[in-house]
Protein backbone atom coordinates (compact mmCIF):
# COMPACT_ATOMS: atom_id res chain seq x y z
CA UNK A 1 0.00 0.00 0.00
CA UNK A 2 1.27 3.31 -1.05
CA UNK A 3 2.31 5.61 2.33
CA UNK A 4 0.01 8.14 3.38
CA UNK A 5 -2.88 6.04 2.02
CA UNK A 6 -5.27 4.50 4.79
CA UNK A 7 -8.28 2.40 5.00
CA UNK A 8 -10.87 2.31 7.64
CA UNK A 9 -13.84 -0.15 7.49
CA UNK A 10 -16.58 0.75 9.84
CA UNK A 11 -18.84 -1.49 11.16
CA UNK A 12 -22.60 -0.42 9.85
CA UNK A 13 -24.34 -1.99 12.93
CA UNK A 14 -21.29 0.14 15.35
CA UNK A 15 -23.41 1.91 18.05
CA UNK A 16 -26.91 -0.30 17.42
CA UNK A 17 -28.17 -1.59 20.29
CA UNK A 18 -29.31 -4.84 19.17
CA UNK A 19 -32.59 -6.10 20.88
CA UNK A 20 -34.11 -9.51 21.56
CA UNK A 21 -36.91 -10.21 19.02
CA UNK A 22 -40.23 -11.13 20.10
CA UNK A 23 -42.49 -10.88 16.08
CA UNK A 24 -41.19 -10.31 12.80
CA UNK A 25 -42.73 -9.35 9.49
CA UNK A 26 -42.08 -11.64 6.86
CA UNK A 27 -43.41 -10.83 3.03
CA UNK A 28 -44.49 -12.47 1.53
CA UNK A 29 -46.02 -15.55 3.84
CA UNK A 30 -45.23 -18.41 1.58
CA UNK A 31 -42.35 -19.14 -0.17
CA UNK A 32 -42.78 -21.62 -3.62
CA UNK A 33 -40.52 -22.08 -6.62
CA UNK A 34 -39.92 -24.61 -9.37
CA UNK A 35 -36.83 -26.40 -10.73
CA UNK A 36 -37.34 -26.31 -14.09
CA UNK A 37 -37.27 -29.22 -15.91
CA UNK A 38 -33.69 -29.04 -17.61
CA UNK A 39 -32.46 -27.33 -14.03
CA UNK A 40 -31.16 -28.86 -10.72
CA UNK A 41 -31.39 -25.50 -8.55
CA UNK A 42 -34.23 -23.26 -7.47
CA UNK A 43 -33.92 -19.78 -5.41
CA UNK A 44 -36.60 -18.74 -3.14
CA UNK A 45 -36.33 -15.25 -1.24
CA UNK A 46 -38.46 -13.45 1.63
CA UNK A 47 -37.82 -10.46 3.65
CA UNK A 48 -37.73 -9.91 6.87
CA UNK A 49 -38.57 -6.10 9.07
CA UNK A 50 -38.63 -5.71 12.52
CA UNK A 51 -40.22 -2.62 14.53
CA UNK A 52 -36.55 -2.89 16.47
CA UNK A 53 -33.24 -3.76 15.78
CA UNK A 54 -32.80 -7.09 16.40
CA UNK A 55 -30.46 -10.17 15.34
CA UNK A 56 -32.13 -13.71 14.48
CA UNK A 57 -30.67 -16.70 13.46
CA UNK A 58 -32.28 -18.53 10.09
CA UNK A 59 -32.90 -22.15 10.11
CA UNK A 60 -33.68 -24.35 7.31
CA UNK A 61 -34.19 -27.83 8.40
CA UNK A 62 -34.33 -29.31 5.47
CA UNK A 63 -31.01 -30.96 4.00
CA UNK A 64 -32.22 -29.58 0.49
CA UNK A 65 -32.41 -26.36 1.27
CA UNK A 66 -29.52 -23.86 2.03
CA UNK A 67 -29.35 -20.38 3.13
CA UNK A 68 -27.63 -18.40 0.56
CA UNK A 69 -25.08 -16.47 2.87
CA UNK A 70 -25.04 -15.96 6.70
CA UNK A 71 -27.78 -17.52 9.00
CA UNK A 72 -27.24 -14.74 11.20
CA UNK A 73 -29.31 -11.97 10.05
CA UNK A 74 -29.22 -7.95 11.50
CA UNK A 75 -32.19 -6.03 11.17
CA UNK A 76 -32.00 -2.66 11.89
CA UNK A 77 -35.56 -0.69 13.12
CA UNK A 78 -38.17 0.07 10.33
CA UNK A 79 -35.73 -1.95 7.53
CA UNK A 80 -36.11 -4.36 5.58
CA UNK A 81 -33.60 -7.75 4.90
CA UNK A 82 -33.40 -10.11 2.27
CA UNK A 83 -33.12 -13.35 2.82
CA UNK A 84 -32.44 -15.95 0.25
CA UNK A 85 -32.24 -19.80 0.17
CA UNK A 86 -31.04 -22.52 -2.73
CA UNK A 87 -33.12 -25.31 -2.69
CA UNK A 88 -31.44 -28.71 -4.27
CA UNK A 89 -34.09 -31.16 -4.84
CA UNK A 90 -38.63 -30.79 -5.07
CA UNK A 91 -39.49 -30.83 -1.49
CA UNK A 92 -41.49 -28.63 1.15
CA UNK A 93 -40.94 -27.67 4.90
CA UNK A 94 -40.52 -24.63 7.12
CA UNK A 95 -38.15 -22.13 7.46
CA UNK A 96 -37.78 -21.27 11.41
CA UNK A 97 -36.29 -17.90 12.47
CA UNK A 98 -34.99 -17.79 16.05
CA UNK A 99 -34.09 -15.34 18.55
CA UNK A 100 -31.19 -14.37 20.27
CA UNK A 101 -32.59 -16.59 23.46
CA UNK A 102 -32.98 -19.57 21.04
CA UNK A 103 -36.93 -18.95 20.69
CA UNK A 104 -38.83 -19.75 17.22
CA UNK A 105 -40.09 -15.80 16.32
CA UNK A 106 -41.22 -16.86 12.59
CA UNK A 107 -41.59 -19.56 10.69
CA UNK A 108 -42.79 -19.40 6.92
CA UNK A 109 -43.42 -22.39 5.00
CA UNK A 110 -42.54 -23.20 1.28
CA UNK A 111 -42.59 -25.88 -1.88
CA UNK A 112 -40.21 -26.42 -4.38
CA UNK A 113 -41.43 -28.74 -7.37
CA UNK A 114 -39.94 -30.11 -10.27
CA UNK A 115 -41.27 -28.20 -13.31
CA UNK A 116 -43.43 -29.97 -16.21
CA UNK A 117 -42.21 -30.08 -19.53
CA UNK A 118 -45.92 -29.72 -20.52
CA UNK A 119 -48.86 -28.17 -19.53
CA UNK A 120 -53.04 -29.31 -19.64
CA UNK A 121 -56.02 -27.35 -20.29
CA UNK A 122 -59.56 -27.73 -20.25
CA UNK A 123 -62.88 -26.00 -21.60
CA UNK A 124 -66.21 -26.53 -21.81
CA UNK A 125 -69.07 -24.18 -23.38
CA UNK A 126 -72.87 -24.56 -23.61
CA UNK A 127 -74.70 -21.78 -26.19
CA UNK A 128 -78.20 -20.82 -25.61
CA UNK A 129 -79.35 -22.48 -28.49
CA UNK A 130 -78.73 -25.85 -26.52
CA UNK A 131 -75.43 -26.64 -28.05
CA UNK A 132 -72.49 -28.42 -25.37
CA UNK A 133 -68.98 -28.74 -26.05
CA UNK A 134 -65.69 -29.91 -24.35
CA UNK A 135 -61.96 -29.61 -25.41
CA UNK A 136 -59.02 -31.53 -23.66
CA UNK A 137 -55.81 -30.02 -24.65
CA UNK A 138 -51.98 -30.76 -23.73
CA UNK A 139 -48.85 -28.59 -24.50
CA UNK A 140 -45.48 -29.70 -24.30
CA UNK A 141 -42.08 -27.08 -23.89
CA UNK A 142 -41.46 -28.60 -27.37
CA UNK A 143 -43.66 -26.90 -29.34
CA UNK A 144 -46.53 -29.64 -30.00
CA UNK A 145 -49.65 -29.84 -29.18
CA UNK A 146 -53.01 -32.08 -29.18
CA UNK A 147 -56.78 -31.53 -28.96
CA UNK A 148 -59.48 -33.69 -28.40
CA UNK A 149 -62.98 -31.78 -29.11
CA UNK A 150 -66.16 -33.53 -28.44
CA UNK A 151 -69.31 -31.88 -29.04
CA UNK A 152 -73.38 -32.23 -28.93
CA UNK A 153 -75.61 -30.21 -30.27
CA UNK A 154 -79.55 -29.40 -29.76
CA UNK A 155 -80.83 -32.73 -31.77
CA UNK A 156 -78.61 -34.99 -29.48
CA UNK A 157 -75.84 -35.36 -32.32
CA UNK A 158 -72.39 -36.11 -31.06
CA UNK A 159 -69.11 -35.14 -33.34
CA UNK A 160 -65.75 -34.94 -32.31
CA UNK A 161 -62.49 -34.38 -33.43
CA UNK A 162 -58.86 -34.60 -32.72
CA UNK A 163 -56.20 -31.58 -33.79
CA UNK A 164 -52.34 -31.19 -33.30
CA UNK A 165 -50.41 -28.22 -33.36
CA UNK A 166 -46.88 -26.55 -33.57
CA UNK A 167 -45.50 -23.42 -32.08
CA UNK A 168 -41.91 -21.97 -31.99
Amino acid sequence: MPSGVSITLNDPNAGIEFEVAEELYLSPTFMEAEISDDGTTANLSVSVSSRISTEVEVRAPHEDLLVSGDKLVRIRAGSRIGVSFTAYAPHEGTVEFVNTNGEVVETINYVVTKGRSYRQSVSANVSHEGDVSARYGIRFDDGYGFNVNVSRDEEGDVTGGVSGSYSW
